[in-house]
């Protein structure tokens, strides 16, 4: 065999590979259910991105959030994350109770896209709350800075066995720029 056919029948196992373990987590994730995943839901008077939170450090008036319907990756909408003032995060988030969750792994996945997005850049979060402090934190790493595309971005988080607390979800732009976020999805590797 050839130094070329090696090499292709080697990334031909590594792929099949990849794509056995991809197959097998997928194939034991359950789904956990969120309020308006994909953002479609019309906006309310109360409640600018109906099922979310948005938080911002300090200033709420630094970040603004909306939803899109001229970008998104799929559907009619998705959420738009512009910083206008000077503090250094805002985010959308939302909170998932954990008692059926417990010592099992959590993955949250989206799609994201940025113009400019400078800073720490953009990236999705999950942390762990009980009694009203943050007991883990987890970031996306890479974070995602400059002007993207769509790109689906994952984290993963364990959820301890004698975890008494509540998950919390989401997207955050920390620095300039813009943020879209769509097609958000929580699922429980089992």
């Amino acid at each position: 065999m050839s130094l070329a056919g090696a090499r292709l029948a080697l990334a031909a196992v590594l792929c099949c590979v990849a794509g056995a373990s991809h197959a097998a987590d997928t194939a034991a994730a359950v789904v956990v259910t969120l309020v308006n995943p994909g953002f479609e839901q019309p906006a309310a008077a109360d409640q600018p991105i109906p099922g979310w939170d948005t938080p911002v450090h300090a200033d709420a008036h630094a970040y603004a959030f909306a939803l899109d319907a001229d970008v998104h990756h799929r559907g009619s909408a998705s959420v738009r994350i512009t910083r206008t003032g000077h503090e250094p995060w805002g985010m959308i988030s939302q909170s998932v109770a954990t008692p059926a969750l417990r010592g099992h792994t959590l993955e949250l996945s989206a799609w994201l896209r940025t113009r400019n997005a400078n800073g720490a850049g953009a990236m999705l979060v999950m942390r762990t709350m009980a009694h009203g402090a943050v007991d883990q934190y987890v970031f996306q790493d890479p974070t995602v800075t400059a002007t993207t595309p769509w790109t689906r971005y994952s984290v993963r988080l364990a959820i301890p066995a004698n975890s008494t607390s509540v998950v919390e979800i989401g997207a955050m732009l920390q620095g300039g720029g813009t943020l879209w976020v769509d097609d958000v999805e929580l699922v429980e590797l089992r």
